[in-house]
Order: structure tokens, then C-alpha cells, then sequence
């Protein structure tokens, strides 16, 4: 019996023949009537194997993926110097984060900063990030507003909160703007992110230059944040501004009652936790005795 030639292996192996494609990565892996090459065995192989052959457990090993190389770290640091040089802004945030974390290089924030400043200049929204979650570190407003404020534009909620909250602490060369700050709020509040309804809330509850006393919206903002669980949040936001709200109700008390109160939270809905209970029942009693004080004003007693 004769045995096929290469070509006729090839050919029978290109028609879906298995035991034609195993022969053919034998000759190919051992040298049998052709040059040795591992690449064309390995192809062979593994199309026998997918017509259904059922491989010897040494050749099995022969068409398993090949370990990843490992890469070298100060080729990797090499390479991506080289793109941020070139204008990478994904190179430029590899860069500010070897710098800021001392990766391979001495721990270097003010370089970490440029690189991160380069990567924003250069459109890259990470950019702008990276230099929020350092300006929110260092408590810096200026650049907490400068960087919140692409991201806020793009549609990030909690870069809008940030902003708000920013633009209600002066600084620097820099008004507070309250109007801003709850239009930023009002934005976040749109897209159902729960701790911009908090600080819109407590706005509406504070009188702020240009922002309207609104108890009945901040009621309905600290109950739906309550009621989706946040609430702690939405209690202590109540809890804190207590003392400014037993001044400034005046007709609006049973609506804050209310807001305070949030509609008697019960244990089967669990939502109440001794902190709660306790500033719920505290809150209760203060704007009771109040209303009481001022029913008794306009009776005249």
C-alpha cells in the first residue's frame, strides 16, 4: 500500500478528511517527508481535532495556548513614556499613575499632576478624574470646581455633586453661587443619583441667596432618598439643620413635620435603626412643641 504523497494529504486534508490532517501535522512536527514546522503541525492538528479526531494526550499539549510572555516592567515604563511623548493621553494616565504611586520611578505628585493635566488637555475625561480625586484629597476648591466641572458637563452625577458642594465654599478669587450649585443638583437629581437629593434638600431648607425656601420639594426629595435606602443620609441632613428650621418654618411647619417625620418609617419596612429612631422621635417632639408655640401665639395667649 502506497502512502499518500504530501500534496494528496493536503488536499484531502483541506476537504475535511481527519486522519489526513492528523498525518499531515505528524509529517509537518516530526519531519516526515517535509520540513519540520511546528506552526503548519500545530494548524493540522487542531483541524483534525475539530473533525472530530480524538488526539493523543502529547499532541493535546502540542495545540495548547501558549502561556502569556511576561511582560518586563521597565520595557512596559520604556514604551509608554514613549507614546505619552507622542501624544497617547492613555500613555500620558499610565505615566501620572507611576508617578503618583512611585511605580518604578520616586513617588513624584507634582509630575503625577502634569501628566494627569496632559492626558485632560488631551480629551481624555480620566484625565479630568485623576485630578478631582486628588483636588477632593487636598480639599482644594478651585480645582475641585475646574475638574468636576468637564465631567459634570458630560453627564457624570457625581461630578455634578461635587461641583455644587464646591460652589458653595468660597475660595480663592471665587464667589459661592448657590443659584449654580442646585441647578448642578437639580441635573444629578434627574438622573436618580440618591445623594445629590439630600444636598438638594437641605438647600431648599437653608435659605440660600438666590435658592427658594421650598420645605414641601425638600420633603419630597429626603422621602424618595429614604425610601430607595439612603436613609441615614436623608435623617441626619433632617437632624442637622434642626436648630436653622425651628426659625425659619413659620406656616410651613406641619410640612416639615411631615418631611421630618417621613411617614413614620416602620420596623417591617426596615428602614428604622435605633440612630434613626432617635432622630426621627427627637425631630418629632422639637417641631411639635413648636407648632404648639406658635398655635398659641395666634390665638393671642
Amino acid at each position: 500500500m502506497t502512502f499518500p504523497s504530501l500534496h494528496e494529504l493536503k488536499k484531502l486534508a483541506d476537504r475535511g478528511n481527519a486522519l489526513a490532517a492528523y498525518d499531515l501535522a505528524l509529517c509537518y512536527l516530526y519531519g516526515h517527508d517535509a520540513p519540520k514546522d511546528i506552526i503548519a503541525a500545530r494548524r493540522y492538528l487542531k483541524r483534525a481535532k475539530n473533525l472530530g479526531l480524538c488526539l493523543p494526550p502529547h499532541l493535546e499539549a502540542e495545540i495548547a495556548p501558549l502561556p502569556e510572555p511576561t511582560p518586563d516592567p521597565q520595557q512596559l515604563f520604556t514604551l509608554a513614556l514613549a507614546d505619552a511623548m507622542a501624544g497617547n493621553p492613555t500613555a500620558m494616565m499610565i505615566m501620572g499613575h507611576y508617578s503618583e504611586t512611585g511605580f518604578l520611578v520616586d513617588p513624584d505628585m507634582a509630575l503625577a499632576k502634569t501628566w494627569y493635566a496632559k492626558a485632560a488637555e488631551a480629551g481624555s475625561f480620566f484625565g479630568h478624574q485623576a485630578l478631582l480625586r486628588l483636588a477632593l484629597n487636598e480639599g482644594n476648591i478651585a480645582d475641585i470646581r475646574k475638574h468636576a466641572f468637564p465631567l459634570a458637563q458630560n453627564g457624570d452625577p457625581e461630578a455634578m455633586l461635587f461641583m455644587a458642594k464646591a460652589l458653595l465654599i468660597p475660595a480663592a478669587d471665587l464667589e459661592t453661587n448657590p443659584l449654580e450649585a442646585a441647578l448642578w443638583l437639580n441635573r444629578a437629581v434627574a438622573m436618580s443619583y440618591l445623594p445629590a437629593y439630600v444636598s438638594l434638600a437641605a438647600m431648599y431648607i437653608s435659605k440660600l441667596p438666590g435658592v427658594p425656601f421650598q420645605p414641601l420639594n425638600a420633603h419630597n426629595l429626603l422621602f424618595e432618598a429614604f425610601a430607595e435606602g439612603y436613609a441615614q443620609e436623608a435623617l441626619s441632613a433632617v437632624s442637622s439643620h434642626m436648630p436653622a428650621l425651628l426659625h425659619q418654618m413659620g406656616a410651613h411647619a406641619e410640612a416639615l413635620m411631615y418631611a421630618t417625620n417621613l411617614r413614620q418609617p416602620s420596623a417591617e419596612m426596615g428602614y428604622i435603626t435605633q440612630y434613626g429612631e432617635t432622630t426621627v422621635i427627637k425631630a418629632q417632639l422639637m417641631l411639635r412643641a413648636y407648632v404648639t408655640r406658635r398655635a398659641a401665639a395666634l390665638r393671642g395667649n
